[in-house]
């Protein structure tokens, strides 16, 4: 059986006057690697290294020069007993790796040399709650720290990090799973309660100023521009526009299967990508916020949640709890631009023979046919130009 990866190029037409298509150029994940560590709670990326938060286990770092086959070369573990919990996320920054270690609190490593990494900081007290979630900015690292609400550390020497502020806005039912931060502000996904904006201009005095809340709550978070994405659980991935952060606008929620339950999420340009508790990666283009649009799923088919998402250079990876770490490369895409002609050019970065591209008229029940206009190969791309369709048309490739 032939493997398939399909990447479909969704082409909106309109017939009102002044009005041109849409074109949402998108991807389907494709996977490259696979980290074996369990249990896998978070991935961050830095240069060639991959960065594990999992759990009990403490830190690994993997090498991923080649993404096909990851080499461990150090693993620390300074957590307290398994039953005060461990490692749910990490952050790079610079030189350190910072843990969000649950009930052991916040630990910082040095990993200037990564096959050495030394644990250098720690908060000591965990302030009542658990840290679930951190993001760090500056000088400064945000936790997501449970029942606690969000603390903020001073971390310019990283071997004495000093609470600065600390914000517990009072709701019951939420915990702070996973903090965002950009800019001035720091974006809380407190489960229950949904999504909080906190105002962080002075670290030792955070300001709530928004907050909303859509099905059953927010689980992750991530910020890029003038948007906020979260993992909502059965409500899939929710977008907010964050242009005034002080009115924190609800555009849309994309419900995911009522199995495979959202609780992670990653942004990188207007691509979305999100992990359910199936294992899976789903990736959305959000070129039009209040209407994501599916590009792509990766089913890894067991019931591994992918609680941790990270996007690096053009890959996706996935920490799947009891499964592992997965590597996706995004490569393999489909673009398109309109040209003066009334004609539209299609390219994708391939020089394989075998891949085609191909076309439907519906996705329903897609009957795809192969493109007829043979590819122009040029440099590392091939390119096909076809007349502007009259109809709604998708179009993908096939390998």
């Amino acid at each position: 059986m032939k493997k398939i990866l399909i990447i479909f190029l969704l082409v909106i037409f309109t017939t009102l006057p002044g009005m041109e298509c849409r074109l949402s150029a998108q991807t389907t994940p494709t996977l490259t690697g696979f980290i074996p560590v369990v249990p896998a709670s978070a991935v961050a990326i830095s240069g060639n290294y991959a960065f594990l938060a999992n759990n009990t286990n403490g830190l690994f770092i993997y090498s991923i020069s080649n993404k096909a086959a990851p080499v461990l070369i150090s693993h620390t573990n300074n957590a307290r007993p398994a039953t005060l919990d461990a490692a749910h996320d990490v952050a790079v920054a610079g030189n350190f790796a910072f843990l969000a270690n649950g009930t052991d609190g916040m630990r910082i490593y040095n990993i200037s040399n990564p096959t050495n990494p030394i644990n250098v900081g720690h908060t000591i007290t965990n302030y009542g709650g658990a840290a679930n979630g951190i993001a760090v900015s500056g000088n400064y690292a945000y936790l997501a720290n449970d029942s606690d609400g969000l603390r903020i550390f001073d971390v310019s020497n990283p071997t004495n990090p000093i609470s600065v502020g600390h914000i517990f806005d009072g709701q019951a039912n939420g915990l702070a799973m996973k903090v965002a931060v950009s800019g001035n502000f720091a974006y809380v996904a407190k489960s229950k309660d949904g999504l909080f904006v906190y105002n962080i201009a002075n670290p030792a005095n955070p300001v709530g100023i928004s907050n909303h809340k859509v099905g059953p709550g927010a689980f992750g978070a991530a910020v890029s521009g003038n948007h906020v994405c979260t993992a909502n659980v059965t409500g899939g991935l929710c977008t907010y526009d964050i242009s005034n952060p002080t009115n924190l606008t609800f555009l849309s929620c994309t419900a995911t299967n009522t199995t495979a339950y959202a609780y992670s999420v990653a942004m990188a340009g207007n691509n979305v990508y999100l992990g359910d508790t199936l294992g899976g990666l789903r990736v959305y283009d959000i070129s039009n916020p209040s209407n994501p649009v599916i590009v792509g799923t990766y089913s890894n088919g067991g019931s591994a949640a992918a609680y941790g998402i990270a996007v690096s250079d053009n890959y996706a990876y996935a920490a799947c709890w009891t499964s592992g770490t997965y590597i996706y490369s995004l490569d393999l895409k489909l673009t398109t631009m309109s040209t003066a002609t009334n004609t539209f050019v299609f390219t994708w970065p391939t020089n394989s023979a075998s891949v085609v591209l191909q076309q439907s008229g519906n996705l329903a029940s897609p009957a795809w046919v192969n493109v007829t206009n043979i590819p122009v190969l040029i440099g590392p791309q091939k390119r096909v130009i076809l007349p502007k369709p009259t109809t709604n048309v998708f179009y993908r490739l096939k390998l």
